[in-house]
């Protein structure tokens, strides 16, 4: 595309790119929506993304159209939204920041995620959609899904791909492989696929409800069905993904966050909260996944580093963590091997109730009393902010074997 051309669209605040701007293209993504590539701006000297459509020959009216999703993003300028710095006239394509993390759907199938940041994920997608929500007018995302929430190297959320239905919506189905298809007909609402109607804000509350569950359960929904129009049988029938794959061993808030997405995902728009509701909801449950019990005294002050033998200790789990340990040097004496042993002995069989009742750790134990090992419970992760406390290492990394 000639130079003069560019110059004639109406950019706003963003900038016309050329090629020879970038170097080292590296393609890091493709599918329906097109490719996506990381290239250095030359005298940035930094990384960014550039999105290209899947064709590349794009007239003029694809142009101005493109222009017009690139200025949405520059107005939603907000710090769960992902930035966008112009277009790039050959090929033609979104400048974006480059994300490190990269999509939250790749996240999901690469590693089992802390409790913490799967709240964390989910709070930050929710304000940043409420954000969207409280422009006026509305910018509708309708596109929401794993797949579309990047992640920075941090881990924090940058929403993209909001008003891009032409490249990977209903529009262009030649142009999205069977997988991208299914991906997003799991995230369209019951009322969208029945009546074909115009979409509104309660849209894209419906496809939150689908990230909260693949965030919980780290799985696609409807993963096993390969044909959309059983998928499509089933959300129009009100079935919904099920809750029996959130795991059982879950933070006590997950109990919430299910009922928060059982609401959003209400066949009646009408029943389904706004993103307003939604933040006020996920902020509380973020600050406190685990609902953590009130520490005692004695646990503070083994937390605040003293020093303890290892028959000391297993005294201490023995009685239920009910005295404090310096009391117990006074009343419970050294009585010799013997009785360090029974003691031991004695006090395995309390150690799951004692522990497990405070959510914090558990020991195994082998042959000798020297062999133990630190799990944490996976009922209870650590809390986000503040970090929770936790056994000094040098305490118990020295009875590793």
């Amino acid at each position: 595309m000639e130079k003069a051309e560019c110059s004639n669209w109406d950019m706003g605040l963003l900038r016309a790119f050329d090629s020879g701007q970038f170097a080292g293209w590296e393609k890091v993504g493709s599918g329906g929506f097109g490719q996506v590539y990381k290239v250095r701006h030359l005298n940035w000297k930094t990384w960014l993304a550039i999105k290209c459509p899947p064709s590349p020959h794009v007239d003029e009216k694809e142009l101005s159209e493109l222009v017009e999703e690139a200025k949405k993003m520059e107005m939603a300028k907000f710090r769960y939204i992902l930035p966008v710095y112009g277009i790039c006239r050959d090929p033609v394509g979104l400048v974006m920041e480059y994300m490190e993390t990269g999509s939250l759907e790749k996240l999901l199938v690469a590693e089992v995620l802390p409790w913490e940041l799967r709240f964390r994920i989910i709070h930050e997608t929710a304000v940043g959609m409420n954000f969207l929500h409280c422009m006026s007018p509305p910018l509708l995302h309708l596109d929401l899904k794993p797949a579309n929430i990047l992640l920075d190297a941090h881990h924090h959320v940058k929403i993209s791909d909001f008003g891009l239905a032409r490249w990977n919506g209903l529009a262009n189905t030649q142009d999205i492989s069977m997988d991208g298809f299914c991906g997003t007909i799991a995230y369209l609402p019951p009322e969208r696929l029945r009546q074909k109607r115009n979409s509104d804000i309660k849209h894209d509350v419906y496809s939150f409800s689908m990230v909260i569950w693949g965030t919980l359960t780290q799985k696609k929904p409807y993963a096993a069905e390969t044909n959309i129009l059983h998928i499509m049988v089933k959300v129009v029938s009100g079935l919904r993904p099920e809750l029996s794959i959130i795991p059982k061993s879950r933070p006590p808030a997950c109990k919430n966050l299910i009922k928060l997405m059982m609401r959003c995902w209400q066949e009646d728009p009408s029943n389904r909260p706004t993103f307003q509701d939604i933040t006020s909801e996920t902020e509380e449950l973020s600050t406190k996944p685990q609902e953590m019990p009130q520490e005692k005294a004695d646990d503070r002050e083994f937390n605040e580093g003293k020093q303890y033998s290892l028959s000391q200790l297993l005294s201490q789990l023995d009685s239920g963590i009910s005295q404090d340990f310096e009391s117990a040097e006074d009343e419970c004496p050294a009585a010799g091997p013997m009785a360090d042993s029974k003691k031991r002995l004695s006090g395995i069989s309390s150690i799951d109730s004692a522990f497990s009742s405070q959510g914090s750790i558990s020991l195994s134990f082998g042959k000798e009393a020297s062999v133990i090992g630190k799990t944490m419970n996976s009922k209870s992760p650590p809390a986000l902010e503040p970090p929770r406390a936790r056994l000094p290492e040098a305490d118990v990394e020295g009875w590793a074997p």
